[in-house]
């Protein structure tokens, strides 16, 4: 099939856009589809020459999906925006060549709606990441739905889905098919052969930002070292700045995720649990997927899923004394919750990988799409 991945949030190596765009491309490639890539218009070039061996890269989106709707009016800013992006998307998919289906790895409300009303009726696949309703659009359930009858009313072949199962209970009242499904974790780790045994080495992983870190960063890193563990900090966004000290290695972005987190005894999610209550973690995907324990803040979704599996603890503050106090938790019953993450990366790819993800997210869309051409 001649498939085009669509993202207009592609600009940047780091973060979760393109992590998953390029292995969903990989495992398209390598199943005889023929791909285009559409990204943002000021995508960093490195994006398409980390592609370049698979897919051609087509900047060409002119609205990304994180513009904050308070900037167009402290009223209707969510009204304007939405009105906006999706004009504006409609317009830039115009100029899109022919596919048999668009894949929107990470998609959103504008995005749904532009699909529907640019008049082209090419099947749309796609998985949401986030709350319908967040902060900046605490009307997002309105919008989603508007973009679910638009899609109905043009008769747009859609099958959009999520990877958190919170999240699909959430969207199910808003669709009009009766129909919002969970797909597999597209992440694969590292698996290791055999359970961690002592709790020496800490990772710290991914695009730090705001809703992932305090100002207690630095503070809770030098406790750790003082204290006598090894820390493994891999910063894509290189935003926070570490002391020189032996026991600390600090990278910027990396392409081998899974493999160094498979390098530690224990990852640490210090996000905050109001933004990540109904949000996925890759990192905490990728951790179990390799046989590593983690700790998350208790009443997130990461943190469900370490309270599901037994692999790893939870803290309920965000200061650098709650963490500490949980890593030290986590020494304390450590040969336990190591030897749950080593179980739940044993079964982890009967349920889960990217290949399994690709194909729930497109076969069903392929099938509506055919049965919508004839």
């Amino acid at each position: 099939m001649n498939i085009n991945l669509l993202d207009p949030g592609l600009l940047q190596l780091c973060g979760h856009h393109f992590d998953i765009d390029y292995k969903v491309v990989r495992q398209l490639v390598s199943a005889g589809h023929s791909v285009r890539v559409y990204s943002h218009i000021n995508a960093d070039k490195a994006i398409a020459a980390s592609l370049s061996s698979m897919a051609k890269t087509v900047p060409l989106f002119r609205q990304q999906p994180y513009i904050r709707p308070a900037r167009f009016d402290p009223v209707a800013g969510e009204l304007l925006l939405y009105q906006l992006q999706t004009t504006q998307l409609a317009d830039d998919l115009k100029r899109v060549s022919e596919a048999d289906i668009w894949l929107w790895p990470s998609i959103f409300a504008p995005q749904l709606n532009a699909c529907a009303v640019s008049g082209r009726r090419v099947p749309v696949a796609g998985c949401v990441h986030i709350s319908c309703s967040t902060d900046e659009w605490p009307h997002g359930r309105l919008f989603w739905r508007c973009s679910f009858l638009n899609a109905e009313r043009t008769k747009t072949p859609i099958h959009i889905g999520t990877i958190e199962p919170e999240q699909s209970y959430e969207y199910l009242p808003l669709t009009v098919n009766g129909t919002f499904p969970c797909f597999p974790y597209p992440m694969e780790g590292n698996p290791i052969s055999q359970p961690k045994q002592s709790l020496n080495t800490i990772g710290f992983f991914g695009h730090q930002r705001r809703e992932k870190w305090g100002q207690d960063a630095v503070r809770l890193i030098e406790q750790l070292v003082k204290k006598g563990y090894r820390i493994l900090f891999q910063d894509s966004s290189g935003k926070i700045k570490l002391p020189s000290h032996p026991s600390i290695t600090s990278l910027g972005y990396v392409s081998n995720l899974g493999d160094l987190i498979s390098r530690c005894d224990l990852t640490v999610l210090p996000y905050d649990p109001e933004r990540y209550k109904m949000k996925s973690s890759g990192i905490l995907c990728e951790s179990l997927a390799s046989g590593i324990p983690a700790i998350a803040p208790y009443g997130s979704a990461p943190g469900r899923w370490i309270e599901r599996t037994g692999a790893g603890k939870l803290f309920i503050g965000l200061t650098a004394e709650d963490i500490y106090r949980t890593v030290e938790a986590a020494r304390n019953d450590y040969k336990s919750i190591a030897a749950a993450a080593f179980t739940t990366s044993a079964g982890w790819l009967d349920h889960h990988g990217i290949e399994r993800f690709v194909n729930a997210l497109c076969n069903e869309c392929k099938v509506k799409g055919n049965h919508h051409r004839h």
